[in-house]
């Protein structure tokens, strides 16, 4: 694994290691004769099988590499494993799954906030509008305590009025009678004769 190259035994007894290189032998699909002209589809195929040799290398060096170093570990019931940037992340479905939940409970709690808070709005702006409105109908209650008292206070006065003008008319009624009785022209008294 990761291109150590092989051991040979020296003589005395040590090892030696030699680099593995990748073989230079032509393969028979790439071999090509340089009098034969190349054609493009042929260029295409050969690299093509060159990118899928190359990835599929790196699939092998990487599997290898996941088998030798430990990117994964298990901590109460969670498997963890060394994600993007480096950094852990939780790999069970579970716990995956219950933290897109508490995700979404999040969102939705959020929302009922937000909710909450314009209610709070609302009702504060409908509490001021009911306080004016409660401020209006004190102010037209007096007014109406206001003119009842007037209207009280001016049929008292008519009334008084009344009174006063029945005794005028009584008293007028009285004194024409003693005209009469006593046959004086109510035309002639007091008209300077």
């Amino acid at each position: 694994p990761f291109g150590l190259g092989k051991k040979k035994k020296k003589k005395g007894g040590s090892e030696e290691h030699t680099p593995s290189t990748p073989s230079k032998e032509p393969s028979s699909s790439s071999a090509s004769t340089p009098s034969s002209p190349t054609s493009p589809i042929s260029t295409a195929s050969k690299a093509g099988s060159v990118v899928k040799e190359v990835v599929s290398e790196q699939e092998r060096l990487k599997s290898e590499i996941e088998d030798l170093v430990p990117l994964k570990i298990t901590l109460d019931g969670n498997v963890m494993s060394v994600g993007e940037g480096g950094k852990w992340e939780i790999m069970e479905t579970e716990a995956v799954e219950g933290r897109r939940k508490i995700m979404e409970l999040e969102g939705i709690i959020e929302g009922k906030d937000k909710e909450i808070s314009s209610l709070s709005l609302a009702t504060t702006s409908t509490t001021s509008t009911t306080n004016a409105m409660a401020f209006k109908l004190e102010v037209l209650l007096d007014m109406l305590s206001i003119s009842r008292a007037d209207v009280t206070k001016t049929e008292r006065m008519l009334e008084k009025e009344r009174i006063v003008s029945d005794e005028y008319r009584k008293e007028l009624e009285r004194v024409l009678k003693v005209c009469e009785e006593k046959g004086w022209d109510v035309g002639t008294v007091g008209g300077g004769g």
